[in-house]
């Protein structure tokens, strides 16, 4: 069965946590696109999972607070990048609220747009983010698999109303997610989760497209 290029497969959730985001394809050869799915986290804490899949908090930053930085190690390896420098923070020092009690590491920006750069093989991450100014502010972010780009968007309350945005995809990899924010004053983003793909995937992927191969020669 052959699919269309622009076909676009839409993930809607029954559980209310679940946004019903429907985020860029890639192609993959004739007939193949890979979606990418947003799931809504609002101001609750984070789920363990994300579409199914296990996701790992971050740890808390071992870094000097306000102390510029443009990476922050994953807890599955290598680092997550920046594209600007921000300043580290922790809840209670240097970033005065959040959401749902937590009371870790954050990021802040006084820029109204920031991107992060994930670690290779990412097939799901989260974020909460936070406006600076305590008012209700629209943000947004856009989630790239690499040949395309969709977007979630949600009012964020800057007094203890952090809001939390989840993307996974089923296969392939995300590989940057670009925040924005209605803020001039800036924004903090925090609270980050993330998975990748779990140990012999990758071999078992191969085995099952050598088997199609063989299946399509004869």
């Amino acid at each position: 069965m052959n699919l269309s290029p622009q076909l676009v497969k839409c993930l809607v959730g029954t559980a209310a946590a679940v946004a019903t985001a429907c985020l860029a394809t890639t192609a993959l050869g004739a007939g193949w696109i890979l979606p990418v799915y947003g799931e809504n986290l609002g101001t609750s804490a984070p789920t363990m999972t994300m579409g199914g899949i296990q996701m790992t908090p971050f740890l808390l930053d071992s870094r000097p607070i306000f102390s510029d930085v443009n990476t922050v190690e994953s807890p599955l390896g290598g680092s997550l990048g920046f594209d600007m420098n921000v300043s580290h923070r922790v809840i209670g020092n240097g970033w005065a609220t959040w959401s749902h009690g937590y009371s870790g590491s954050v990021y802040a920006t006084t820029s109204n747009s920031l991107t992060i750069l994930l670690p290779a093989d990412t097939v799901a991450f989260h974020f909460y983010a936070e406006p600076q100014n305590w008012g209700v502010f629209n943000m947004s972010a856009t989630a790239s698999n690499g040949s395309g780009s969709a977007t979630m968007s949600f009012a964020v309350n800057g007094f203890a109303g952090a809001h939390g945005f989840g993307f996974w995809t089923p296969s392939g990899t995300i590989t940057s997610i670009t925040i924005t924010c209605a803020d001039t004053g800036g924004f903090a983003v925090g609270e980050f989760g993330i998975a990748v793909p779990a140990p012999g995937s990758a071999v078992l992927l191969a085995v099952f497209g050598a088997a199609g191969r063989r299946r399509r020669a004869r």
